[in-house]
């Protein structure tokens, strides 16, 4: 293995995950592709790109900054910034990259507003409601009249209405229902030309009358076509009673080869990995012994073992086998969002 430690996205796997869960929402339900945090870890502009070529309708971003790196690497679909821009915020970038704004407050669709008719230009907007998740979102008894603000702002088009379920991932929520109930109640007279949109990665497969117009997948669509590594960087043999790593508390029962994976937990590798954690070595699995390091993190290879060497790659989970992202994620008390955005810059990407 030629680098410290490597994060391979099977990108032909990547755009059929898109595929079929186009194939599942229908022709006529749009996909909005999610990206912020760097496409969780796995590189915003290149999965962007391999969306792109599967088909997808656009894609939703955190901030206005995500939205500029997209843009400013040749991304010409349709841009969501998932919530509102406070005041301080450069709204210039909105309306020169055509990028769609998230509103749920008065003061905002004023702003943007008066920054469109200033500019002579308008800008496409998605009035977001807070039907239960007590997160971001216009309160229900604010939606019919924000929704007349926006009708008579010259500088604003009402491209869309959405909502985000927070229980999603319990096939049996009432709360979802409820949400869903909620929404279509507050939405249903609007015109067909607005999108309304709920369902996110897990709603798009628990709840499949949430599809509306559009969906917006996340971390389902990233699931399943990766691999994280480490390159083995030192192996030494050691006597029985040797602690290993900061604060001892792992002590060699007996003569035993310990190997150096050159990962830690700046690159994503969280401390509770110390515990119960396993990598797999030329097909065997190996515990992880001692506390992770920032940069390093060891394991007992065993009494005898001279097969490996520096340069062999450690794998820490891969979806091509059996050592799957949840069995890290039981391990380590993490969701599989905590693990992928937690996964450092030096890590390198390949893809292929």
């Amino acid at each position: 293995m030629n680098v410290r430690a490597q994060y391979r996205i099977n990108v032909s796997r990547y755009q059929e995950s898109l595929k079929a869960i186009q194939q599942k929402i229908g022709p006529q339900c749009r996909l909005l592709s999610i990206v912020k945090a760097n496409a969780y870890s796995h590189g915003m502009v290149p999965m962007a790109k391999a969306a792109i070529e599967a088909g997808v309708y656009g894609f939703g971003v955190a901030c206005i900054e995500e939205a500029l790196e997209l843009r400013d690497n040749g991304i010409l679909a349709p841009i969501l910034v998932l919530s509102e821009p406070v005041e301080t915020m450069l709204l210039d970038v909105f309306f020169v990259q055509s990028i769609q704004a998230t509103v749920y407050s008065e003061g905002c669709i004023k702003r943007l507003n008066q920054a469109a008719l200033q500019r002579q230009k308008t800008i496409e907007v998605h009035l977001k409601i807070d039907t239960g998740m007590s997160r971001v979102g216009c309160h229900t008894s604010q939606v019919e009249p924000l929704l007349k603000l926006i009708a008579s702002s010259k500088g604003l088009v009402l491209n869309g209405v959405f909502t985000h379920f927070s229980c999603s991932d319990d096939k049996e929520s009432v709360l979802t229902i409820q949400q869903k109930e909620t929404f279509l109640n507050l939405t249903r007279m609007l015109p067909s030309k607005v999108l309304r949109h709920a369902a996110n990665s897990d709603a798009i497969v628990n709840f499949p009358d949430t599809h509306f117009d559009l969906v917006r997948l996340g971390i389902r669509g990233y699931l399943g076509c990766t691999t994280l590594s480490a390159c083995v960087m030192y192996v030494k043999e050691v006597p029985a009673q040797t602690p290993v790593s900061y604060g001892a508390e792992y002590i060699t029962q007996e003569p035993t080869y310990i190997a150096t994976l050159s990962i830690g937990y700046a690159d994503g590798i969280p401390k509770e990995f110390s515990h119960g954690g396993r990598v797999t070595i030329r097909g065997r699995s190996y515990p992880v012994v001692g506390r992770v390091c920032m940069d390093m993190m060891m394991v007992n290879i065993g009494p005898g073992n001279t097969a490996i060497k520096p340069g062999d790659e450690a794998i820490i989970w891969t979806e091509n086998g059996d050592k799957s992202l949840d069995e890290f994620c039981a391990v380590t008390g993490k969701t599989r969002y905590e693990a992928l955005c937690s996964i450092g810059a030096r890590v390198e990407r390949r893809y292929g």
